[in-house]
């Protein structure tokens, strides 16, 4: 969702209804979880979002 890049990652996957009992063992997966923010040119912060920023994704680009 408007991420500058994809990156890997371990994932355990759950069913969209239940966060309770996941769907089986942590696998690869392919996210949009890098954000740059390299139109700010640093003005704001330097900072750069990863994927261990993020408890939690909705899609996997390897297995839409």
């Amino acid at each position: 969702m408007g991420a500058d890049a994809s990156e890997i990652a371990m994932a355990i996957p759950f069913p969209r209804n239940d966060r309770l009992r996941s769907r089986g063992p942590a696998v690869e997966i392919e996210a949009f979880t890098r954000y740059e923010f390299s139109g700010r040119q640093g003005n704001y912060s330097t900072f750069t979002w990863n994927w261990w920023h993020f408890d939690a994704v909705d899609h996997d680009r390897r297995n839409p």
